[in-house]
């Protein structure tokens, strides 16, 4: 009953966790056998489980089924990633790259804006979970030399190994489908507590047998500093908020242009690090702003870079100060420096372009905020701050 109680919620919480229902029935088979139960005893207890999970989950798999002809309703979940699914099958390098973006996302990247932590952190916890296979080898040996693995001591290492290697298996999926863009090591999270118990179980095998309580104990406490200092240290500094400017930072703008916007926001100035790019460049803009009175709204900056013909070349849409400074939070005669990013895609003729900039309210591109100049004269909505050349 407990097994089918934390399955059933387990298949509403995560589609990935019905790779456990196998699991289950090999957990099942386990006990049964140890019980020497009868096979009509043992269908019962499989019955029953699978039964519990059924009446909890199966109605959201139904569900699907009715609405999408899907019961995972897979081909409506590619459809709301097109921009990410392979075109063509993965490779070795495409494999190798998701090994190391799942161990290094698994232990520590946080945030939607992937903030890591040191290099030489992810190094330690490879070398500990290689010290951790290295253990659980050893006690197959020293369990080999007396006569083997006892039946409760096999039964639990092949019980956790299989959670690892199911869950594992189960994002293969996501790796033959799409990119690296959904490499993430949270997908391994189902397999936690038994990556974490296996690797403690081959840690302890490399102390003498008094002292199998000294890598719990460093390693536990290790990384419960370690994700207590992790909010302090990468996390809070990196959704700081931007330094004010004072006015002796305006001295070296290159381009001033005091623009308003809404009477409460103002384009002081702007910086370009170059005004001729090459395809499959970037150009960095540095915008300067300030607020001039308390905003209400949350807007979006559009940068845009148009050829003479009209045609878009590339376009940024991005919350001031990459999404950790909205306009909310802004308070009247702040200002700060924002940086932005404009790639010019390989496949861009070459030609004259013109970068402008707009404001939205979000989440409505539509809804343009007007410009004017420090002087009162309307400047439209997009503002063209200056030409760029796109050369070979």
């Amino acid at each position: 009953m407990a097994l089918g109680l934390f399955l059933g919620l387990g298949l509403l919480t995560k589609a990935s966790l019905l790779v456990f229902i196998p699991l289950m029935v090999i957990v099942i088979l386990i006990l049964a056998g140890k019980r020497e139960s009868s096979v009509r005893h043992l269908m019962r207890h499989l019955c029953l489980a699978l039964s519990i999970a059924a009446s909890i989950a199966g109605w959201w798999y139904l569900r699907n089924w009715i609405l999408y002809g899907d019961p995972l309703a897979w081909q409506l979940w590619k459809s709301s990633y097109s921009m990410v699914v392979r075109a063509a099958p993965p490779s070795w390098l495409d494999f190798r790259e998701f090994l190391r973006i799942q161990h290094r996302s698994f232990w520590a990247e946080f945030g939607w804006i992937t903030i890591q932590v040191d290099d030489w952190i992810y190094s330690t916890l490879r070398i500990a979970l290689s010290l951790g296979a290295i253990g659980l080898l050893l006690l197959g040996a020293r369990r080999g030399r007396r006569n083997g693995l006892d039946s409760a001591t096999w039964a639990t290492i092949s019980v956790l190994a299989l959670a690892i290697l199911f869950t594992w298996v189960s994002i293969l999926r996501l790796v033959l489908t799409f990119d690296a863009s959904l490499y993430q090591g949270r997908y391994m999270f189902p397999a936690i507590s038994a990556i974490s118990i296996l690797l403690l179980l081959g840690l302890g095998q490399l102390f003498p047998r008094g002292y199998r309580w000294v890598p719990a104990s460093v390693v536990g406490l290790g990384m419960l500093f370690f994700a207590m200092l992790s909010l302090f240290l990468y996390i809070r500094p990196s959704y700081a908020q931007p330094s004010p400017l004072e006015a002796s930072h305006l001295q070296n703008v290159q381009h001033l242009v005091h623009i308003r916007y809404d009477d409460k926001i103002e384009l002081t100035g702007y910086d370009i690090d170059k005004k001729t790019v090459r395809p499959g460049e970037s150009l960095h803009l540095a915008l300067y702003w300030r607020c001039l009175a308390q905003i209400e709204e949350s807007y979006v900056i559009s940068l845009r870079l148009q050829s003479d013909e009209g045609n878009t070349i590339a376009e940024v849409h991005a919350l001031p100060y990459d999404g950790r400074y909205p306009t909310l939070l802004w308070k009247e005669g702040n200002a700060f420096i924002d940086q932005h990013e404009i790639r010019v895609s390989d496949s861009t003729e070459f030609g004259r372009g013109t970068i402008k900039l707009a404001l939205y309210s979000w989440p409505d591109p539509a809804a343009l905020v007007p410009a004017r100049a420090k002087d009162g004269m309307p400047l439209g909505h997009w503002v063209m701050l200056l030409p760029v050349d796109i050369v070979p």
